[in-house]
């Protein structure tokens, strides 16, 4: 199961890593005409628009490599304080510790989503750091991007 998320992350990050240089080798843009001899330019925006994505693409690249090289690396079982943090971050994230052949995972019931049943989720110390790394990226891009109106509430 680990082998096949790392399969997939890489092929993603692989994928990731051959379009941004297509997008960062676009030729530069010719120079400005005219207002009023082209109405039908394209608006700086767009342009503006395309950096922000390409940053968040690199954005993107960097963190599947922070998390392929963190899978790939066994974690040194000395770091009693690495452990305690992740600990911490799993039980404020709703995660509760269990041992199970005597190797911690760390469970938590999931809503299925269209049903009102639940379904027991589990991962490894080493799987929980990814993804807990991956709601943090994501709840901070809610909060940059914001929701689209769709945030509820105020």
């Amino acid at each position: 199961m680990i082998q096949s998320q790392f399969t997939r992350l890489l092929i993603t990050a692989t994928l990731v890593a051959i379009t941004v240089p297509i997008y960062a080798q676009q030729a530069p843009e010719p120079a400005k005409a005219p207002a009023n001899s082209n109405p039908a330019a394209p608006a700086q925006a767009d342009t503006s628009a395309q950096d922000a994505d390409a940053a968040a693409a690199a954005a993107a690249i960097a963190k599947a490599k922070a998390a392929a090289a963190a899978q790939a690396e066994p974690k040194p079982k000395s770091s009693s304080d690495g452990d305690a943090a992740l600990a911490k971050r799993a039980k404020e994230a709703g995660w509760r510790a269990e041992v199970r052949s005597g190797v911690t995972v760390y469970c938590r019931q999931d809503a299925v989503v269209g049903s009102r049943f639940t379904q027991k989720r589990c991962a490894a110390e080493s799987q929980l750091a990814g993804i807990l790394e991956r709601q943090e990226y994501e709840r901070e891009q809610l909060k940059q991007r914001g929701c689209g109106g769709n945030c509820g509430g105020k």
